[in-house]
């Protein structure tokens, strides 16, 4: 059994080796890395949501960081969770959810809840901990939502942030204009018209000599 564990332990390395020394993922051994990534774009997408569907995500409980598989949530069970993986994996188009910005995995995409974890006691788990309540967003829109609903986030997005974005970027706009209008008023030489400058005549003093 111990020959078996340690031969089984050594093929695996062997596999990590091949795949690092080739530039492949080191999980599943087959597709690219992510550049500056150790893993593929779908194994790195994996592992993203299966952080998510841990009910200590901050890792504070004892020894939480030992229980590896059975830290997930019940909605997470196992035999539901290839199906749920690929679900979430599926709604990935390479744009964000809110504005449309375009996104990559490993750099400026990151998984969030339309309904945040904080409101659990009010919606229920199996509304927060389900395929459908996830989507794919920049990472700077993430630090935005908060703990913010996707109704109420779109709400503050669109009629407060965005808008207000928009009148002062009108405003700075308006402003150029106005300067680059006075601008133009103000008196110019034509480029034909050559201008010289001459240095000022000075009278220098001399001293007086008597004819001879």
């Amino acid at each position: 059994m111990n020959a078996s564990k340690s031969y089984n332990a050594q093929y695996k390395q062997n596999q990590r080796k091949e795949a690092k020394l080739s530039g492949n993922c080191l999980r599943c051994f087959k597709a690219k890395q992510i550049i500056n990534r150790t893993l593929c774009k779908k194994c790195l997408m994996e592992q993203i949501i299966n952080e998510s569907f841990k009910y200590d995500y901050n890792r504070v409980k004892p020894q939480s960081t030992l229980a590896r598989g059975s830290c997930y949530v019940e909605q997470f069970k196992r035999n539901d969770r290839r199906r749920i993986i690929d679900e979430i994996v599926s709604t990935f188009n390479g744009k964000c959810h809110y504005t449309g910005l375009p996104i990559e995995i490993g750099s400026t995409a990151g998984l969030v809840f339309k309904i945040p974890r904080q409101h659990i006691d009010v919606y229920g788990p199996d509304q927060v901990f389900c395929s459908t309540n996830f989507c794919w967003c920049h990472k700077s829109v993430h630090g935005l939502k908060g703990s913010k609903t996707d109704a109420e986030f779109r709400t503050w997005l669109i009629d407060g942030f965005l808008k207000n974005l928009t009148n002062q970027m009108s405003d700075k706009v308006v402003a150029a204009e106005s300067s680059s209008n006075r601008n133009c008023n103000s008196p110019r030489v034509p480029r034909n018209v050559r201008i010289e400058v001459r240095k000022p005549f000075i009278c220098k003093p001399f001293a007086w000599r008597d004819p001879d």
